[in-house]
């Protein structure tokens, strides 16, 4: 029972991942709450296993801190006492929180259910299948777009430019550029079987291609810095490969790619990157970061609370409205200092550097395929932190809770390196039968 109840969640987890991304980003009333509900669902089963069990067994990833951190910061901001509060909506921040808490379970459940390395092969192998269909889903819906997400469901009046199941075409990109880097990863060091890597490969390139044709620049300057994390950091591995083998690998995707968008038709991409489109980051991003940061130099402690962005930009912004509503800085980093201030900009600090340690450290493994999750998920993880400097994915729930897998990855294979492990056994009784708990804090 036990057992099941343990496979159960983690395909919950998967559940919840897959339908944050199908439901457009979980970024509607009712996505959230479904998200929401199944997540409370899987903390009610996780319930029942420790009661069965009556043991707790509880991993805490370094990276918790600095998470709880910035939410302690967003509950301070969100009391409000005889109408006086930290943040200018007291309400956005409540229910930002909200989903924030949400995001943060998620990450804890991935981070204790996938902690093994055949359940992480797994993980690592639907993954990369999730992201072949989400891609050919979204190439086949772009060639045959009729104004309708799946062709049913009309998109709101003024949406700019939705592809696949994201109503932003950069979110969309942000989400599959997340993925492309573990198929790539497991060819480079070697962690697959010789008869899959051209399967491997050959899904891989299709996401890549997909990237493309999203037209999100930001997705495709991630996905080159990507290439370049993945070609150069992984002489870091213990991965027995040489060099031509690992640069082979990158040149034979990039061709891959390029000859899948060639071969449908290059020709918006091309115009997108040369701008004949007279879109430019002049025109619709730089404006908001001017005006993101006088919101931070408004309010430069504590900022002026999570997800009250849109409540205070108008005051401090001499913005028009021509270009529509803005609810979002359109960069993570200039976000992070506008709602939590210099505070959150350290915790944000934090939390990078203890991403990265792990990613470095758990690229030193001796065995190729943890090294080649710790490169896989760095590549994701850096490709996306490169994309916050232009849009706001992290800011999506399921952006961020496939981040934060990523992230939970890396914890585990920097915790098979470092040795590094503390643990703290609590025991209630003397009682036989007393449950136990244990919980192991990753350093």
């Amino acid at each position: 029972m036990s057992l099941r109840l343990d496979n159960c969640i983690a395909i919950g987890i998967l559940v919840v991942l897959c339908f944050a991304a199908l439901a457009h980003g979980a970024v509607e009333s009712w996505s959230i709450a479904i998200v929401k509900l199944l997540t409370a669902v899987l903390v009610l089963l996780w319930g029942l296993k420790i009661i069965l069990e009556k043991r707790l067994v509880l991993t805490i990833p370094a990276t918790t801190w600095p998470l709880v951190s910035f939410l302690l910061l967003g509950l301070a901001q969100s009391i409000s006492f005889r109408s006086a509060s930290l943040s200018h909506d007291v309400e956005a921040t409540r229910g930002t929180v909200a989903i924030y808490i949400t995001v943060l379970v998620m990450f804890l459940l991935s981070t204790n259910f996938f902690a093994n390395r055949e359940r992480l092969r797994v993980l690592v192998s639907f993954l990369t299948f999730f992201g072949f269909a989400l891609s050919v889903f979204a190439l086949l819906q772009y060639f045959t777009w009729n104004g309708k997400f799946y062709w049913i469901r009309p998109t709101l009046s003024g949406l700019g430019s939705p592809f696949g199941p994201f109503a932003n075409h950069n979110h969309f990109a942000g989400y599959i550029e997340l993925l492309i880097g573990l198929p790539i990863s497991l060819i480079v060091a070697n962690a697959i079987r010789r008869e899959e890597r051209i399967f491997y490969g050959f899904l891989a390139a299709v996401i890549g291609v997909t990237i493309l044709f999203s037209l999100s620049r930001g997705g495709m300057v991630s996905l080159f810095i990507e290439l370049m994390f993945i070609g150069l950091l992984s002489s870091r591995t213990q991965a027995k490969t040489s060099i031509f083998w690992r640069g082979t690998v990158i040149i034979v995707l990039v061709a891959m790619i390029f000859i899948g968008a060639v071969w449908i038709g290059a020709d918006p991409v091309v115009e997108r990157v040369t701008g004949n489109n007279q879109d430019s980051f002049s025109t619709s991003r730089t404006w908001v970061w001017k005006d993101a940061l006088k919101v931070f130099q408004a309010y430069p402690i504590s900022g002026a609370g999570v997800g009250a962005f849109q409540t205070v930009y108008p005051r401090r912004s001499d913005y028009d409205g021509v270009y529509g509503f803005v609810a979002q800085a359109h960069n993570d980093y200039l976000q992070v200092l506008a709602d939590g201030g210099i505070i959150g900009g350290v915790l944000a600090l934090w939390f990078i550097g203890v991403v990265l340690r792990d990613v470095m450290r758990g690229m030193r493994s001796c065995d190729p395929l943890i090294a080649a999750l710790a490169l896989g998920s760095g590549a994701g993880i850096v490709g996306l932190l490169t994309h916050s400097l232009f849009d706001f994915n992290l800011q999506l729930p399921s952006n961020a809770m496939l981040f934060l897998l990523l992230c939970s990855i890396a914890s585990f294979c920097s915790q098979k390196v470092s040795e590094q492990e503390a643990s703290v056994v609590i025991s209630p009784g003397p009682r036989l039968n007393a449950p136990t708990f244990t919980v192991g804090v990753l350093g």
